[in-house]
């Protein structure tokens, strides 16, 4: 959704996404080209994922996430390391409509 983040953090956002309560259903990556350039290579991926959740209404509901991401790898010590990666276009959608969920309202602290 635009903001830029150091792996700490992704990791940190990554897994309070995928909290005790959240059951995944299925996870596939396809990989759609690689293109290597001394020591540095690029691959852009198709990634797409389906889970459920039980939400504050106390009813399950299904999420889904498509998306295409590139990612720039450098070769260091002989091995390929990941150096960054972007999302392109995404798409998430909650009981079959489309769902932004940067868009979500803070939980309340009432009471």
């Amino acid at each position: 959704n635009g903001k830029t983040m150091d792996f700490d953090t992704m990791v940190a956002q990554m897994k309070a996404g995928m909290g005790p309560g959240v059951k995944m259903s299925y996870s596939t990556t396809k990989i759609l080209s690689v293109t290597e350039k001394g020591k540095t290579g690029t691959a852009k991926m198709t990634s797409s994922m389906g889970m459920s959740e039980v939400g504050p209404d106390k009813k399950t509901h299904k999420m889904t996430f498509v998306g295409t991401s590139s990612s720039t790898f450098r070769l260091e010590g002989g091995k390929w390391k990941m150096a960054s990666m972007s999302w392109g276009k995404q798409t998430m959608t909650m009981d079959g409509k489309p769902f932004d969920p940067s868009k979500m309202a803070a939980p309340s602290k009432s009471k």
